[in-house]
């Protein structure tokens, strides 16, 4: 049985029961993935803010982390439902991450648990970029928290690097 949730049913007590857990991707996963990727409120925040077809979708999704080893995702699971993502991509010997909450969950510091365990799984000694919009600030709080330091700004982003 699927069961969606909503933000408002997480308070109080009942957001006492929620289980969280990080894993890496599955196939199963990308369907979901897609869904929350697709989502307005994700799309005005990245770098490429068109709507992406589930097929093609799909087929970047599995040549990139599951032909290719190099790069990783890992999932966030709220009571047995994808929530969100943080993908680490390689590109000239450095990891360019991609994070994304479902939107009916922000406010919750999902996004900050998220990042911080994903992180954490990646393992030591890799270094990891970060390009965030000006605008969004809770996304520039949460890569600050996890002690990401901006190293450079432009017109349009926030350029943020972390050593594991």
């Amino acid at each position: 049985m699927d069961i969606n949730f909503n933000k408002n049913e997480f308070e109080g007590t009942r957001k006492e029961r929620v289980v969280e857990k990080v894993r890496n991707i599955t196939e199963k996963d990308i369907k979901r993935i897609w869904e929350i990727r697709n989502n307005p409120s994700v799309r005005e925040n990245s770098n490429n803010p068109e709507e992406i077809p589930l097929d093609k979708h799909t087929e970047w999704m599995k040549n990139k982390y599951f032909i290719n080893t190099d790069n990783y995702c890992f999932v966030l699971d709220f009571n047995d439902r994808v929530i969100g993502y943080c993908r680490f991509d390689l590109q000239n010997g450095k990891y360019i991450i991609s994070i994304a909450i479902d939107q009916d969950f922000y406010g919750m510091s999902l996004g900050d648990k998220l990042l911080k365990i994903s992180i954490k799984k990646m393992g030591l000694g890799e270094e990891i970029l970060a390009e965030i919009q000006l605008g969004n600030i809770a996304s520039l709080k949460i890569f600050q928290k996890n002690n990401f330091k901006i190293y450079r700004q432009d017109d349009k982003n926030y350029y943020l690097s972390l050593t594991t």
